[in-house]
């Protein structure tokens, strides 16, 4: 007894200053491990979604790699996660080629990590803290989750992203936690440790109390009675007849008169009840649980025990009535409790199944699963509780997970594994994470995490990568509803444009897997109608029921809709991206991220076409309007071109009408002569006028034949000689008269072409004020494959300046009114498409050079 209150007290301080030193090293080596390993996870994460999300916009042309980076770090910022501090993208040889910090920009990498992932083909990531050093030994001044993210191409590495999270905010969260509740439990410590000093003296003099009051007993009845009275239980001491020989003041306290019925059982009855079992049994009866109606009019649960006694010469029944009301609710509570806990294991998302080991079969025995479990197991309940490891799994799987649950029973170490792919008896492979741990009872946990529905998103994504990249224009719209159509399982899928009467047309289309073209309808009253106006919309079920209008989708028996509007770079609404399914729609995770970036990808490929037509329709508007242009100025060549012939045809008219006025002879052969020389000139001028015709619509043909250079030369020439004459220009031909040189070309739209660029020699000079020679010439030589054309003139030349800039469309250095500024550009776009090319000399103040190289015939029809 003596050493028992000398160690109480030692005993009584060790206690809280173990709870102390045990909350700490709890936190050390597990709470901080645990939070820093998640937390680390955490980023890693949210970097490889990162980097998956930059991947994804690096196929998209003319965006660049900071605008694509930039553009991910604003949608973050929007979503309130503005964690990331720096993001680097590594080359294969680890030489930096973009990071948000451009100084880092073609560094090389010393890290050892980047040969980790190279090597691993995984990512790492690591906890820096503030004052600490990266894997590029860099200071850093926050807490950092450092992470690298390897890029593959077919399982080759092509690079890797180097990714901070800032995570500060975590990290000082967790420390100020653990120091308050370091001195929270210090102070309750404190406080436990002033109490139970207090509670020891009270009990040392309870103790001491007891003992004198067992003395007392010894030694008197009186003392017996004491301890009677002070026992805590409501006590009474009952006759064979049900009648109360004694109680103690408890016992009338709680249940006033002794003689009431409680729970419709009598005293009589109960005593006669306790004696027979008593009788029956040498051992003390089981306690009764009672229902009793207290002194105050309330109601207590009491536990009856009965022994029996010899009482005044009587043999009596000493009854104990304890008031267990606060127990019984508390064993309610923790009923209530384990059913709470029993529905969370239920309905948990992750799988749990609980083994138990089998020594007999030397495995381990399914002893309970919830519902999820039966899910990704893909078998009933009642078809796995009680079967082993190797009866519920393929036979690799087994032996795996046999292994895991032996380390773990063994160790009573957590198992945490990768992501792995898990067999059920040959049922569909799912992908799971497994979480295995150890319960007191020696039963082993399994948490098994389905991956299957994120790494099928994985693949969805993967697959939209591939499909929007390298591809434009239908191409790209069959292969968005063709997909669209295959992963949703829809009865149809459509692309369509939004047109200025409020219709749909169909862009693309594939309804019962066949491609309709050309459909157009009204989208008033259609869930179209709803997903343009209000943005992405679904509909799971019963869609003909919000659209009673709806023709078609009462049609082709409609029950799930789910659509996206594709809005322009001003965010209106341009057309619609939809499936319809003939059954209830269940769409995947991630369903409306997939939909957003097909329906954004769509809606630039239409803005795109839009803006090519609109531009496609310009540029043949500018060419008509040049060609017009062109065939005016050839009108004026054409009228002093028709003065000669006509001057000539009136000179032998007069002659002949004077002679005959003045009776002057005249032979037959003289007028056979001069009407022969009539007829000569207006042959002349028929070819001419033939000649313009055969001009102004053979220009629409692009048929490439074999062509007389020399011929379609000459002509030009016929067109723009008098123009040239009347601004008082010179123009020579250095070729050989008579030489055929025959090329291949399109004679009319080569004819355009150099009457385009003759009358832009004469638009030249004729620019400049004054000019000490006025001339243009012209050169042919023939080489072994290709003819070198030549117009060269002696205008004021171009500015060094805009010389790179003559063949894009619509430049021009004239004035206004004066041409497109298509000339030059549709000139180059000509010769090209006969196989040659064309290139501009000029030099200012030293005339201009336009050269021309066009292919010699090979094994076309020549057409003069």
């Amino acid at each position: 007894m003596k050493t028992v209150r000398i160690s109480t007290p030692l005993l009584l301080i060790a206690l809280p200053l173990t709870l102390v030193t045990t909350f700490f090293l709890f936190f050390i080596f597990y709470i901080r491990p645990q939070f820093e390993q998640n937390t680390i996870e955490s980023a890693q994460s949210h970097s490889v979604m990162i980097a998956r999300l930059v991947l994804m916009q690096v196929s998209m042309e003319g965006i660049s790699m900071e605008e694509r980076t930039e553009a991910i770090i604003d949608y973050l910022r929007k979503m309130d996660e503005t964690n990331i501090t720096r993001l680097k993208l590594y080359a294969v040889d680890g030489t930096t080629i973009y990071s948000t910090q451009p100084e880092n920009i073609g560094q090389v990498s010393q890290s050892p990590a980047f040969e980790y992932i190279k090597t691993e083909k995984l990512p790492w990531s690591k906890l820096v803290r503030s004052g600490g050093r990266s894997q590029e030994d860099e200071k850093l001044a926050n807490h950092v989750v450092e992470t690298y993210v390897p890029i593959f191409d077919n399982d080759a590495f092509t690079g890797a992203f180097e990714i901070y999270h800032n995570v500060n905010k975590g990290i000082q969260k967790h420390d100020a936690l653990f120091r308050l509740s370091f001195i929270t439990m210090s102070i309750l410590s404190v406080v436990f440790l002033l109490i139970v000093t207090i509670i020891a003296q009270r009990v040392r003099r309870t103790e001491h109390d007891r003992e004198n009051l067992v003395s007392e007993l010894q030694a008197s009845e009186e003392r017996y009675r004491l301890i009677f009275e002070n026992s805590g239980n409501a006590l009474a001491v009952m006759s064979a007849k049900g009648e109360i020989m004694s109680c103690d003041s408890e016992f009338s306290k709680l249940l006033g008169d002794p003689t009431a019925t409680h729970n419709h059982l009598t005293w009589v009855e109960l005593a006669r009840d306790r004696f027979s079992i008593v009788d029956a049994s040498a051992e003390p009866p089981p306690p009764m649980r009672l229902q009793l109606s207290t002194n105050d009019g309330g109601c207590m649960t009491g536990e009856l025990r009965a022994q029996k006694i010899v009482f005044q010469n009587e043999e009596a029944l000493l009854v104990s009535i304890q008031n267990i009301s606060e127990r019984v609710k508390n064993e309610e509570l923790l009923r209530k409790n384990e059913q709470l806990f029993y529905e969370l294991f239920k309905n948990m998302d992750n799988g749990v199944v609980i083994h138990k080991r089998n020594e007999e079969e030397n495995s381990y025995t399914i002893v309970d699963l919830n519902s999820a479990a039966e899910g990704i197991i893909n078998k009933e309940r009642c078809d796995l509780i009680g079967k082993t490891v190797q009866e519920v799994f393929s036979q690799s799987d087994a032996i795996d997970l046999l292994s895991i649950l032996e380390k773990v029973s063994e160790t009573g170490n957590s198992y945490r594994s990768k992501e792995a792919i898990l067999y059920a008896d040959q049922n569909p492979k799912r992908w799971v994470k497994l979480n295995v741990y150890r319960l007191p009872n020696g039963k082993i946990v399994n948490i098994i995490e389905d991956l299957t529905e994120q790494k099928q998103t994985d693949d969805f994504f993967t697959e939209i990568v591939k499909t929007t990249a390298g591809c434009g224009g239908q191409e790209l719209f069959d292969l968005v509803t063709h997909n669209v159509y295959k992963w949703f399982d829809a009865v149809l899928c459509l692309i369509g444009e939004l047109n200025v009467d409020k219709e749909i047309r169909t862009l693309s289309m594939i309804m019962n897997g066949e491609q309709v073209h050309d459909f157009t309808y009204s989208v008033k009253g259609t869930p179209c109608e709803t997903a343009m106006n209000d943005g992405y919309c679904i509909y799971a079920k019963n869609v003909i029921e919000h659209f009673p209008e709806d023709q078609d989708l009462e049609h082709i028996q409609a029950e799930g809709y789910a659509g996206i509007p594709l809005l322009d770079q001003q965010g209106e609404a341009i057309g619609v991206l939809n499936i319809v399914t003939q059954k209830e729609l269940k769409l995947p995770p991630h369903a409306e991220q997939i939909f957003a970036i097909l329906s954004a990808r769509v809606a630039l490929e239409i803005e795109r076409n839009q803006t090519q037509f609109k531009l496609r329709t310009q540029q043949e508007a500018a060419v008509r309007s040049d060609r017009l242009r062109s065939l005016g100025e050839m009108a004026g060549g054409m009228a002093h071109e028709f003065n000669q012939p006509l001057s000539g045809i009136r000179g032998f008219a007069e002659n002949m009408l004077i002679s005959k006025q003045r009776n002057w002879v005249l032979t037959d052969d003289e007028i056979l002569d001069k009407l022969q020389k009539i007829i000569n000139l207006t042959e002349r001028m028929a070819e001419l006028i033939l000649h313009v015709r055969e001009f102004a619509h053979g220009a629409e043909s692009t048929e490439i034949v074999s062509v007389n250079l020399k011929t379609v030369l000459d002509s030009a020439l016929l067109l723009s000689r008098s123009q040239l004459v009347s601004h008082g220009i010179d123009i020579t031909c250095g070729y050989k008269e008579g030489e055929s040189i025959s090329v291949e070309a399109n004679p009319f739209v080569l004819e355009e072409v150099l009457l385009s660029l003759i009358y832009n020699s004469r638009d030249a000079i004729g620019s400049a004020a004054e000019l000490p020679k006025k001339n243009i010439r012209i050169t042919i030589e023939k080489g072994d494959e290709f003819v070198l054309l030549t117009i060269s003139d002696t205008g004021p030349g171009i500015a060094k300046s805009i010389l790179d800039k003559v063949f894009d469309p619509f430049f021009t250095s004239k004035g206004p009114g004066k041409g497109p500024g298509l000339g030059l550009s549709i000139a180059k776009k000509m010769i090209e498409s006969f196989g040659g090319n064309i290139s501009i000399k000029s030099q200012e103040g030293c005339g201009t050079t336009v050269s021309i190289n066009l292919c010699l015939t090979t094994n076309l029809t020549e057409r003069t």
